[in-house]
């Protein structure tokens, strides 16, 4: 069983690599033609770290990336995303509002008959509405310059 100090210091490497996003992806199945879907990555050189996540947390992979593989990214999607992000927003400094948001995305995906097939247009405009939210907290952060003086420790 992994304890509360394992979920802040996980908390502490997606604030500091992490990236959260609810991706729009093409999918012919889904009556709209496309489907959404919650992410969660880190990417690190270090591959231990890496292991050491994954072995943890029992669920997600691993990708190699780069010209010559030297990255890892460790990658979470969907129900993973929804079952992780309590255990560790109340860790979050930096990406705790997203994170919460993102949650928000989970549980309405959650909520639609087979997990998203046939959502309902009400549904996808809020689920366009979180996904553009995101995008526009990554961005403020990154004008702003990073941590802001509430997200010290």
């Amino acid at each position: 069983m992994v304890d509360e100090t394992f979920w802040a210091w996980f908390a502490g490497f997606i604030d500091g690599d992490g990236h959260l996003t609810l991706a729009k992806h093409k999918n012919k199945r889904y009556h709209l033609g496309y489907q959404w879907v919650p992410k969660l990555y880190i990417t690190n050189i270090d591959s231990h770290v890496m292991e050491i996540i994954s072995l943890n947390i029992g669920i997600g992979h691993i990708a190699f990336l780069g010209k010559n593989n030297e990255y890892r990214q460790y990658r979470l999607e969907s129900k993973q995303v929804r079952d992780i992000l309590p255990k560790i927003i109340p860790y979050l400094k930096i990406k705790k509002q997203e994170a919460i948001i993102l949650l928000q995305a989970t549980n309405i995906i959650n909520d639609t008959p087979y997990k998203g097939c046939r959502i309902s247009q009400e549904k996808d405009t809020k689920l366009r509405e979180i996904s553009e939210a995101m995008l526009e907290i990554r961005l403020n952060r990154k004008q702003k310059g990073g941590l802001r003086n509430n997200d010290r420790v």
